[in-house]
């Protein structure tokens, strides 16, 4: 009986020496699980962070790329200014006297032209852009080929044959910027 007694006595011993090691296990497993997830938060905190941190470098950069263009503006908008004033009287000097006064009227269409991409910049270093209501494509598409036509002179003809087109909800200056873009692109692609 005794042989018997400390037998179950020893299984006992076993069976809850297993059952601790059972539970250690688990507790070992639950705290890797842990440990796990820990990691697996940390990482993805410190991705958010790098990504954050990108932005706001990439905010700054914006900002400084702001400040620059409202001082290029400003800069280029001075002697503007005294271009366009004498280009004025020149126009209204010549009248309409052939070659002259078609070469001084597109002059000052061009330093227009200036002056609107130095008040973009302006505005770009203002931040401003982004309250611009609809603007007329037919008129931006209309501007745009009239300054590319002077560089196609000799080169191209270029022919305008669009329906009426719907208003679009951006700047129309920024739109007239694109179109240019495009067709004075185009003009350089053009063989000599």
């Amino acid at each position: 009986f005794v042989y018997l007694m400390e037998y179950s006595f020893f299984s006992l011993l076993l069976v809850g020496a297993a059952l601790l090691v059972d539970e250690q296990q688990r507790n070992d497993l639950a705290r890797a699980v842990e440990r796990e997830e820990l990691a697996r938060t940390v990482l993805a905190q410190d991705h958010h962070l790098a990504v954050a941190q990108t932005e706001l470098t990439e905010a700054g950069k914006l900002a400084a790329v702001g400040k620059l263009a409202a001082g290029v503006a400003h800069e280029v908008n001075n002697p503007l200014t005294y271009l366009t004033g004498n280009l004025e009287l020149l126009v209204r000097e010549l009248g309409s006297d052939g070659d002259r006064a078609e070469m001084a009227e597109e002059a000052l269409h061009g330093a227009r032209r200036i002056r609107q991409v130095v008040q973009q910049l302006s505005r770009f270093g203002r931040n401003d852009l982004a309250g611009e209501a609809c603007c007329s494509v037919d008129a931006a598409t209309v501007r745009a080929t009239e300054i590319a036509a002077v560089d196609l002179r000799d080169r191209a003809r270029l022919t305008i044959d669009l329906p009426p087109l719907p208003a679009v909800a951006m700047a129309e200056d920024a739109l007239f910027q694109v179109l240019l873009n495009l067709l004075v692109n185009a003009v350089q692609a053009l063989p000599e």
